[in-house]
């Protein structure tokens, strides 16, 4: 799953866009006046548990700041997918309590 934070430069608009592949995310950024603010595809990676740790708690940092930097609204859908997506990696990392506390799911 790819979500897609994307803003129209014409409307000002700030939208949110799910694909299940790369080639399909790239289709919704294709028009020249659709600027991408933030896209990830949830996967955490590093060498050890360590690292993927805190590349998870980073994730969820980034994603979170760029929501409120851009004071972006979501939709009960987002709300609830990115929960679910969280809830799996807080459960793998040990964040799950970190994430509650912070919001994240």
């Amino acid at each position: 799953m790819i979500l897609q934070i994307l803003k129209n430069i014409k409307t000002n608009e700030f939208f949110t866009k799910w694909s299940d592949c790369w080639s399909c995310a790239h289709e919704h950024t294709f028009s020249p006046i659709i600027d991408t603010i933030f896209i990830t595809d949830f996967k955490i990676s590093g060498k050890n548990y360590n690292q993927r740790k805190a590349n998870a708690r980073n994730l969820a940092i980034d994603l979170q700041n760029t929501y409120i930097y851009y004071d972006i609204y979501t939709s009960y859908y987002d709300t609830m997918q990115l929960s679910n997506i969280f809830e799996k990696i807080g459960k793998r990392y040990g964040l799950l309590t970190e994430y509650k506390e912070n919001g994240i799911c």
